[in-house]
């Protein structure tokens, strides 16, 4: 392979990979961040609660 048409695929890949880390980093850290929590997450707010009854009630 040609020494320029090497460093130019360099280049080029360096490139494209950083920019496609980049907008993997700001994506997986922007969309939790405006749902308030990891998409797969439940919300303690969301949560089902547990109703206890005391043993003198019953």
């Amino acid at each position: 392979m040609n020494s320029d048409l090497r460093n130019f695929v360099t280049q080029y890949l360096s490139i494209v990979f950083g920019t496609l880390m980049s907008v993997s980093f700001f994506a997986f850290v922007a969309i939790p961040y405006s749902l308030a929590g990891h998409p797969g997450e439940h919300l303690i707010a969301q949560a089902p609660t547990v109703v206890t009854v005391a043993a003198s009630q019953v």
